[in-house]
């Protein structure tokens, strides 16, 4: 009957010899091979936890590095499509507050000519009927011409805005800030055009051109260097 191991134990201790007799007399009856055995179970054992941490740390690091990658990715979508519909914006309120203005001339052109004419400016067919049926055509023309370009600047500074209220959480602030700045000069240019008109005030479509080909241009060659570091510096 194989004895077991703590009786053995007891059983030199009572002996006597010490520590190092007692380990002596169990590596004796034991072996080598039961206690590498056991060396080997605790090794592995070992092995085994410290894998499964390294294996959570691992995840940890790469669950933190997909936020990371993500938040970049959409912070670079966001950045791309607000800087596309600001320069829209731009491009519509300096068509609406430019100081030039031309159009067709219609004083000489039949109706049926002065028709053909105007449905290549995207006006409605009321509009165009108007036009042709005025005394003066050139300045209904130019009447209804400044309305829709009024419309379309502001439409297209709503887009701005809107689409900048929705992402901005995305966007460093700063940045956020920098279109903020834009899209209030591109109101008031806007604005200060719509205003001029009314108000036959010169003064307030000066203001709104100086705004829309000096200080908004100014802005966003000041914003695009910030921009281009986090496009290319980051990748």
């Amino acid at each position: 009957m194989q004895l077991d191991l703590a009786e053995i134990i007891l059983g030199i201790l009572g002996l006597g010899g010490g520590g190092a007799a007692v380990a002596f007399a169990v590596f004796r009856l034991l072996g080598a091979s039961w206690i590498e055995e056991k060396f080997a179970q605790r090794l592995e054992s070992f092995r085994h936890e410290n894998a499964k941490e390294l294996q959570q740390l691992n995840a940890r690091i790469d669950g933190s590095l997909a936020a990371t990658l993500r938040a970049q990715e959409k912070e670079f979508e966001c950045l791309r499509e607000c800087w596309a519909v600001a320069k829209s914006a731009e491009g519509h309120v300096l068509n609406f507050c430019s100081m030039i203005k031309s159009h067709p001339d219609l004083r000489w052109e039949s109706e049926d000519r002065m028709r053909e004419i105007l449905a290549q400016l995207d006006l409605g067919q009321a509009q165009i009927e108007k036009i042709v049926r005025a005394e003066a055509p050139n300045d209904e023309l130019a009447d209804a011409l400044f309305w829709k370009q009024r419309n379309e600047a502001f439409r297209a500074i709503s887009e701005f805005r809107n689409f900048l209220l929705l992402n901005e959480i995305f966007i460093n602030e700063s940045v956020v800030g920098e279109f903020k700045s834009i899209s209030e000069n591109l109101y008031r240019a806007a604005n200060n055009m719509e205003f001029s008109k009314e108000d036959s005030d010169q003064k307030l479509s000066r203001d709104a051109f100086e705004l829309i080909t000096k200080v908004v241009p100014h802005q966003f060659a000041t914003l695009a260097p910030a921009l281009r570091s986090k496009f290319f510096e980051q990748m």
